[in-house]
């Protein structure tokens, strides 16, 4: 699978080498900007262009509910202010932040790509539940949570924080809501439950 690989590091690329990695250290919009094309963009096309060994899909990290809650946990721990204050400070600290979102989003991805479409359409809309719950608490937050995003070039800190959370709450939001019913949709007239083998696209990606 060429072509999800090539876009997966070219979405890689203009998170970590382009202009938005300078602007991430002082915008927060930007630093959400990079964390969104990492876990919505670059990790589902690195499942679809790594198909996981059979044996491997068989692991306890790779079951749905499991892959979901490490996802989850990684998104809201690297939100909270002190941990990501550190990352923004420690460049040890930071590539442990991006890796393991990087990891546990293509850990679930992978788990919704070789997994049943009737869960898969569940922990996809429960994700988009929560990460918009997430991007909609910084857009309506009446103070800044991350000290260290000051006012600079004109654009106040809240303001920018407020315009991550609405990066994160409708954007990503609408991904999920788009993912997860057209996975319940497929699942509700097809007869084989696995996602590769009836969503369009998947059924003639390799399969080990």
């Amino acid at each position: 699978m060429v072509v999800p690989f090539i876009v997966a590091m070219a979405a890689l690329g203009v998170a970590w080498l382009s202009p938005l990695e300078a602007l991430g250290d002082i915008r927060f919009s930007a630093h959400m900007a990079q964390q969104e094309l990492i876990m919505l963009v670059a990790a589902p096309l690195l499942a679809i262009a790594l198909p996981l060994p059979p044996r491997w899909r068989r692991l306890f990290i790779l079951e749905p509910a499991v892959a979901f809650s490490l996802h989850a946990m990684a998104l809201w721990l690297w939100h909270a202010p002190q941990l990501l204050e550190g990352a923004l400070q420690h460049e040890g600290l930071r590539a442990i932040e991006r890796a393991s979102l990087l990891f546990t989003a293509a850990l679930f991805w992978s788990s919704v790509i070789h997994g049943n479409q009737r869960l898969a359409s569940l922990f996809v809309l429960a994700t988009g539940v929560h990460t918009g719950l997430l991007g909609a608490l910084l857009a309506v937050a009446g103070r800044v949570w991350y000290p260290r995003y000051v006012s600079s070039l004109g654009v106040d800190a809240l303001q920018d924080q407020r315009l991550a959370g609405l990066v994160m709450w409708i954007p990503g939001g609408a991904l999920f809501l788009m993912v997860g019913l057209a996975l319940f949709s497929a699942s509700a007239r097809c007869t084989d439950i696995r996602i590769r083998a009836c969503v369009p696209g998947w059924a003639s990606a390799p399969s080990s």
